[in-house]
């Protein structure tokens, strides 16, 4: 205790204490018998005296309030010397003794000193109870993304006594909570259960019977984020064309058509995007159609069938792919008359056969994030001011960078048009999107994007709103 020039010795002990006159020798033993009797002997300092107190907790503990008092119950066998200075050091002999008793003679007979061994450790006379000194801390950690559930650890292990390691997460910026707890010498660690698109905190600590190490550094990661789906591109014989997001590839239109401003006959769509594999192994990729269509996934063509079949047929081929990664996929399709179908589907060995996920797939450029109604009156989102040209229309915010929002009030539900041209004219993005009776709102990746203004029209069969947005990155 620096402030007081403090400083104490001490051991916990079960066994009877008796102390010499000058109490700077101390005999333990057992109340029934010697066999565990030992000689406890001051060698330095020489004003220093042995006394004995209750197991409480020490000012110069650890923890003084006693929470790591390593045998409560017992009594402390101590040393107590005050005005000490730095380089002050208390030396005492611990020395088992082994009575005549083990040796069959008679119980009271006094030890002699050729039954003293040299040297016996401290945890070894105490019986394995000493307590530890608690780990130092790993270092280093560092988080990495492995997909949408999972987060792979990794830290230094700087302690060689540790007894485990224990892993605790928050989510984001939230409380800290322990998640698992591991094994001594562990370096690596894999989470999972997470969820998709969501930023986790880490922070790992070694421990043992002594108490736990401070903490590892904040390591964060973000999960992989869920598909939406495959961009696609609607274009009839009269060169009339509407893009949209196909969450998947599903279609039988039978007689009709795709989307009202499209023909129903002679039409093509070429879905384009990515798409990520869940395992690592050889995909069948198969596709229904009626008519032609070919299937490009990671740049090699899989399928090709560019032919007018005039009833519905399946194709399918193969190609391996790796649990995680994302791959180049694109669909052509071609209807030439009547009926009209397309599916895609896809299985393994691990992978049943079923239609292509929504979830595994990833639209290419620009694409619609999200889409909600809130049914209330037009207007700016709360503290955004809107540009607008309209009553019905909004934007926000603007000017803006990554995302903007599109809030677009509908008097009825039905499918709009969204349509965003440059200072030329020049048609950049279109969308084709359902809403309902309210308000509508759209958030659209800007990242494809060049920096200027724009004009973002939304017409129906019956109105056309026009609206300006900035793009500033």
């Amino acid at each position: 205790k620096e402030a007081d020039n403090e400083i104490y010795w001490f051991m916990h002990t079960s066994q009877q204490i008796t102390l010499s006159a000058d109490g700077k020798e101390a005999v333990l033993k057992n109340t029934n018998n010697q066999l565990n009797k030992a000689i406890v002997k001051i060698i330095s300092p020489a004003n220093a005296t042995f006394t004995i107190m209750d197991p409480v907790a020490l000012p110069t503990s650890r923890k003084p309030s006693g929470t790591d008092m390593a045998n409560p119950g017992v009594k402390k066998l101590a040393i107590h010397l005050t005005g000490a200075s730095a380089k002050t050091t208390i030396s005492v002999a611990i020395i088992p003794v082994r009575t005549a008793l083990k040796y069959g003679g008679a119980p009271d007979a006094e030890p002699t000193t050729s039954d003293w061994p040299a040297l016996v450790a401290l945890p070894q006379w105490l019986g394995g109870k000493s307590e530890p000194l608690a780990p130092v801390a790993p270092a280093g950690l560092q988080a990495t993304a492995l997909s949408r559930t999972s987060i792979s650890l990794s830290w230094a292990d700087n302690a060689d006594n540790e007894a485990g390691f224990v892993i605790e997460r928050a989510v984001k910026d939230g409380p800290f909570v322990k998640t698992d707890s591991l094994a001594a010498d562990v370096i690596t660690y894999t989470q999972t259960g997470l969820a998709p698109n969501t930023t986790y905190q880490f922070r790992v600590r070694a421990s043992n019977a002594g108490g736990s190490s401070p903490y590892t550094n904040l390591a964060a990661a973000t999960t992989f984020p869920e598909g939406t789906g495959l961009w696609a591109t609607y274009t009839d014989k009269k060169g009339r064309t509407v893009s949209r997001l196909d969450s998947v590839v599903n279609f039988n239109w039978h007689l009709d058509t795709p989307h009202p401003a499209i023909d129903s006959n002679h039409f093509s769509v070429t879905w384009a995007g990515q798409i990520e594999a869940v395992h690592t192994q050889t995909y069948t990729f198969s596709t229904t159609t009626d008519d032609g269509v070919r299937l490009w996934v990671n740049g090699q063509l899989v399928i090709d069938d560019w032919n007018d079949n005039h009833k519905s047929t399946e194709h399918s081929g193969s190609i391996d792919l790796v649990a995680g990664q994302k791959y180049a996929i694109r669909m052509e399709y071609y209807d030439h008359a009547a009926f009209a179908e397309a599916r895609l589907y896809w299985s393994g060995s691990n992978q049943p056969k079923q239609i292509v996920p929504k979830i595994q797939l990833f639209p290419a450029d620009a694409e619609v994030v999200t889409a909600t109604n809130e049914r209330e009156s037009s207007g700016a989102a709360p503290g955004q001011k809107g540009d607008k040209d309209s009553e019905n229309v909004s934007v926000f915010p603007n000017p803006a960078t990554d995302a903007f929002t599109i809030r677009f009030y509908s008097a009825v539900s039905q499918e709009v048009q969204l349509v965003l041209t440059d200072v030329l004219g020049q048609v950049v993005q279109r969308f084709s999107v359902k809403v309902t009776s309210g308000s509508n709102q759209f958030t659209i990746k800007s990242a494809a994007l060049k920096n200027g203004l724009y004009s973002i029209g939304v017409s129906s069969p019956v109105t056309k709103e026009v609206t300006k947005v900035l793009i500033n990155k």
